[in-house]
């Protein structure tokens, strides 16, 4: 059995192509598919029928992640208002799971002191 030899070349040559081509169907989306009146019907016609063929999906997805969801919005709403510190002092418990998932560090935070 022969193995497939790849060295550094080889490497940032694929990942050069495979810019490359995102590149390219970006562009091509943003300047010529999307104006597109054949595209943009063949779309909606797509998105029309996978909506009517799963129609139980999305609440199936959202009672399957329902006490995420609603952790992850209440997290949203404190960081947003930028009271970390009254989310602490009220759900200690979902305070320390945003710290475990990292959900503080998405958003960026002002210092009023400074």
């Amino acid at each position: 059995m022969t193995t497939l030899q790849i060295d550094n070349n080889d490497i940032e040559r694929i990942l050069q192509q495979y810019k490359k081509k995102l590149d390219y169907d970006k562009d091509r989306y943003h300047n010529k598919l999307k104006t597109n009146p054949t595209f943009i019907e063949k779309n909606r016609s797509r998105a029309r029928d996978y909506y009517h063929k799963n129609p139980n999906k999305k609440k199936e997805y959202y009672e399957m992640n329902k006490e995420t969801i609603t952790k992850k919005n209440k997290i949203n709403y404190y960081v947003k208002q930028n009271k970390l510190d009254v989310l602490e002092k009220r759900y200690p418990e979902l305070y320390k799971y945003g710290l475990d998932t990292n959900m503080f560090t998405t958003y960026p935070t002002t210092d009023i002191s400074s």
